[in-house]
């Protein structure tokens, strides 16, 4: 009888890790607005970063300042099918329809550092700068 429950319990083991080894990857598109110094280290940060997650596929694109560019980088990321889209907006009207465009087409859609005049994503990394002026000019003032 227990060599009956170790063997079942063995089998249902190799299959959760036979079933685990075809999970499909996630595929993350990270379209950055600029190639600046600063930019270059967040690229290169966040690529390391994903090589502890090997179950993601991360692919980047600098627009090199250029509207036309990114809204072109974007629209490949939504026809190439990603399920995560990072965006680091070159300016935010510009940019705003094709992020809103990716949004409801149901793919999560990350901010970073600048954000759009739309709720149509889904999270927002970076800082507050209004914030961080008012604190800068309080301080200035003291």
């Amino acid at each position: 009888m227990t060599l009956k429950l170790s063997t079942r319990l063995s089998f249902a083991v190799l299959l959760l890790c036979a079933c685990q080894a075809h999970l499909p990857k996630i595929n993350v598109g990270f379209s950055q607005c600029s190639n600046d110094e600063w930019r270059q280290q967040l690229n290169s940060e966040f690529s390391r970063e994903m090589l502890f997650y090997p179950e993601y596929t991360f692919s980047i694109k600098s627009a090199d300042d250029s509207n036309e560019m990114q809204i072109a980088h974007i629209e490949q990321f939504i026809e190439d099918g990603v399920d995560v889209l990072v965006v680091s907006p070159n300016e935010a009207e510009a940019i705003m329809p094709v992020i809103e465009k990716a949004y409801d087409r149901g793919i999560p859609v990350v901010l970073v550092d600048r954000k759009i005049n739309s709720d149509k994503y889904t999270a927002f990394v970076g800082s507050d700068n209004v914030e961080l002026g008012y604190r800068g000019g309080s301080m200035l003032l003291r």
